[in-house]
């Protein structure tokens, strides 16, 4: 990340810089180095992100991080983005790290109507994951 440091730094990488490999590499940083301070950037960030390499990388941050707080978002990405697997299979692995109960009974919800049978057979793999911790 050279001279963009930490903490702050990243922040200001992930959201300004041009290049898609340093942003990517920004949300890898975040996450590794659980920089809590972050979440929010990456919360507001994914509705302001183009680029999906770059939206993938923020949402297993927020799976590292154990955010909460994302867990709204992570659902309606799994719900709103039919055409985009890359992205709806990093939101449920993101959301089994965040580990919050309140998922379950929507994946249960999810997998009734899930129309593919990838997402649908990792959404049962993860609630039976979750459900015998």
């Amino acid at each position: 990340l050279g001279n963009h440091g930490g903490g702050g730094g990243l922040i200001n990488t992930l959201k300004d810089d041009k290049s898609i490999e340093v942003r990517i590499r920004s949300a890898q940083a975040i996450g590794i180095l659980n920089a809590y301070t972050a979440s929010s950037t990456l919360l507001t960030g994914l509705g302001n992100e183009t680029q999906n390499p770059v939206k993938i990388e923020m949402i297993r941050s927020l799976g590292l991080l154990k955010d909460k707080n994302a867990v709204q978002i992570l659902l309606d990405s799994i719900r709103n983005f039919e055409d985009l697997p890359d992205i709806r299979k990093e939101s449920i692995l993101s959301l089994e790290k965040i580990d919050d109960p309140a998922v379950m009974p929507l994946f249960f919800d999810q997998i009734e109507i899930e129309k593919h049978q990838d997402t649908k057979n990792l959404l049962k793999k993860t609630l039976r994951d979750m459900l015998y911790k």
